[in-house]
């Protein structure tokens, strides 16, 4: 007979454990942003720039700007993680209370100390929730936010349809998400093409900020060592834009690359800083070699932005 399974081992428990430690190292340090494509300051412009046609104008302020300048009553952030997402929400006047919800509960207390520490904190009701068995009231929020969420669910038929339940007639659901391989695992070519940039970098800048290695090679990496470490990672990203495009109208979509930065630039990212002209135009051009990629049909977008309305 196998042995009962101990409480930190639950997938659910990994999952929460995991994202609650990443939020509370995150919590009133800006310098984790360094580390990846997704929030480095040089590689955001090129995001932003693909998402808006502005280098300093993000996702919500996008959507405010060109499809909703009335603020609005009730929103939902899903997965809020730190809260970040419902923060810049409040601050923008995009609406005037948000529910915030996650399955880490150390990431939620970290989400509630920096809100209280901005001033915010009676605008924001934060509560913990398994995403995955979500129940919202009917027409209950004018908003809902799912950053870079999505892809951490299984049963994204069922959570997209609570979604689209918990929107008011009109409601907006904003989308930024992992839309590539299932796993991480992407196939040869995708691999080749991340080889042939890192290449392209001297071993000074090739050295991980965690480990202190120079990174020789990227290689896919095994479906057991993804779910191991985030049983949620990448589930099913590739099936979000079907899904949304069943239950939604898409009023808006952007395509923001990462299909090869988000790995190459992984832990390499704080060498490149953005008072440097040539760290600057190096990124510039390791940016539009991805985007020509894409745009030529040589490799899908791996990151998309979604305005959908129910």
């Amino acid at each position: 007979m196998s042995k009962p399974r101990k409480a930190a081992d639950n997938p659910q428990s990994i999952v929460s454990n995991l994202w609650g430690r990443i939020a509370r190292e995150r919590s009133g340090d800006e310098e984790w942003k360094r580390l990846y494509w997704q929030s480095h300051p040089l590689t955001l412009r090129h995001i932003n720039r693909a998402l808006s046609g502005d280098p300093g104008t993000g996702w919500l302020e996008f959507f405010q700007n060109r499809y909703c300048r009335a603020k609005l009553g009730r929103g939902l952030s899903l997965g809020c993680g730190g809260g970040a997402a419902e923060r810049e929400a409040i601050k923008l006047g995009l609406c005037a209370h948000i529910d915030a919800f996650d399955v880490a509960g150390e990431a939620l207390d970290a989400a509630r100390a920096q809100a209280r520490k901005e001033g915010i904190d009676t605008l924001i009701n934060y509560r913990i929730a398994d995403l995955e068995d979500l129940h919202l009231g009917s027409g209950d929020y004018d908003i809902v936010l799912a950053s870079h969420m999505l892809h951490h669910i299984r049963h994204l038929e069922s959570l997209i349809d609570e979604l689209k339940r918990g929107l008011r007639a009109g409601g907006y659901l904003l989308v930024a998400d992992y839309i590539g391989p299932a796993r991480l695992q992407w196939d040869d070519k995708q691999e080749r093409l991340m080889n042939v940039l890192l290449e392209c970098l001297p071993a000074s800048m090739r050295v991980c900020a965690r480990s202190g290695c120079v990174r020789e090679k990227i290689t896919r990496p095994a479906i057991e060592a993804v779910i191991a470490h985030d049983p949620s990672e990448a589930i099913r990203p590739q099936d979000i834009p079907r899904l949304l495009d069943e239950r939604f109208n898409i009023l808006y979509r952007a395509d923001l690359g990462g299909t090869l930065l988000m790995t190459v630039l992984n832990e390499l990212a704080p060498h490149f800083h953005e008072d440097d002209p040539k760290d600057a135009a190096l990124i510039g051009m390791m940016s539009l070699f991805e985007r020509t990629l894409i745009e030529e049909g040589v490799i899908q977008s791996d990151f998309a932005y979604f305005i959908a309305q129910k």
